[in-house]
């Protein structure tokens, strides 16, 4: 039987199974061929790739939008300093993949931590809306507008939006990432911070992005 250091450290060096889904490929294609990575981009070569990149953020993103993560980020037990604790709980923050999900999330555990009592405490869908329709071509077409030549890639986000209410609606929902080039980085660090905030020129630039795309669908 394994005691809950072993279990956390099994779930710390746990190698998820990669899985690239369409849209994460054909980004990861694009990159690649910038870079000239010289290979197709495949589920055997991506960790290879992925450690060719020069940008830590970028390389933490791609990590995430090609595996299922786990981190356990609390844990307690014991009720005094002076007593061997008898039981320990940890809450582990897991992200899936669209196509994994809860069978999927506790047969992976179930193969890391053993017999251990389990329980999904908060769960979400992943979900996502394809590339390959005319809602995507609409808003690429309508951002080509904006960025000339510059090549507009698909993505998935590696958090939580409300667009998963919308899609569990049957609308399809969309995400765009469009910021100035010049943007302050300090800006950026602050997402989710207690000072959040966006530049004028790029909040002015999403706006006329938006009025674009809504005269297009409109037409």
């Amino acid at each position: 039987e394994m005691c809950i250091r072993d279990r956390i450290r099994r779930i710390s060096s746990y190698k998820p199974q990669i899985r690239l889904i369409p849209e994460v490929k054909r980004l990861c294609q694009a990159l690649a061929e910038l870079i000239n990575f010289g290979d197709e981009i495949s589920e055997g070569n991506i960790d290879r790739f992925i450690q060719e990149l020069n940008d830590r953020n970028l390389t933490a993103y791609l990590s995430a939008i090609t595996r299922m993560t786990l981190s356990p980020n609390n844990i307690h037990g014991g009720v005094k300093t002076n007593i061997v604790p008898d039981s320990c709980e940890a809450d582990i923050d897991i992200r899936v993949l669209p196509g994994q999900g809860k069978d999927y999330i506790l047969g992976e555990l179930r193969q890391i931590i053993g017999s251990a009592e389990m329980e999904i405490a908060k769960y979400s869908m992943p979900t996502m809306s394809t590339a390959d329709s005319e809602f995507y071509q609409l808003i690429g077409d309508s951002l080509q507008e904006f960025v000339g030549d510059d090549l507009i890639l698909p993505s998935i986000c590696a958090g939580g939006t409300d667009s998963r209410l919308l899609r569990e609606a049957g609308i399809p929902s969309y995400g765009i990432s469009m910021v100035t080039l010049n943007l302050d980085p300090a800006l950026r660090r602050s997402v989710h911070g207690k000072d959040e905030k966006i530049d004028i020129e790029s909040l002015r630039l999403k706006t006329e992005f938006l009025a674009t795309l809504a005269r297009r669908y409109l037409a």
